[in-house]
């Protein structure tokens, strides 16, 4: 996967399926102080791939931002999700409103960088996939 730096970040591409249906999302940050991935509520509610009653299952949690900031996020345990190739269960995932606040789609934590063996490459700007055993 190409990573481009944005601003000095590292911005992917990625491919989010998830209950039978694909998302494709431009503007995904690789976080490596994020324990937690998080992705834009919209997104996935828009997609159809969640439901305000699905969202309404999962518990309440603050997200800490830079500078301290919380916002509040539902936090949900994901069966079945696949993130350009890479398949998780039990994928603890966070869903907010980081597009209006933050202008992502998605925040690929160290939960998905460390669980998925994924190797960054800052000189040739690509992600490379250590293993696909996940």
């Amino acid at each position: 996967m190409k990573m481009a730096l944005i601003d000095g970040l590292p911005i992917v591409s990625i491919n989010v399926r998830y209950r039978q249906k694909t998302l494709h999302l431009d503007h995904v940050l690789l976080d490596t102080g994020c324990a937690v991935s998080v992705f834009d509520t919209d997104r996935f509610v828009d997609a159809g791939m969640m439901s305000d009653t699905d969202l309404k299952k999962g518990r309440a949690v603050k997200m800490y931002g830079i500078g301290g900031q919380s916002e509040l996020c539902c936090q949900q345990v994901l069966d079945g999700l696949n993130i350009n190739g890479y398949c998780f269960n039990q994928f603890i995932s966070q869903f907010g409103d980081i597009f209006g606040s933050y202008g992502f789609d998605a925040i690929l934590g160290i939960d998905f960088l460390a669980r998925g063996g994924v190797l960054l490459d800052f000189q040739n700007l690509v992600v490379n996939k250590a293993s696909t055993l996940i």
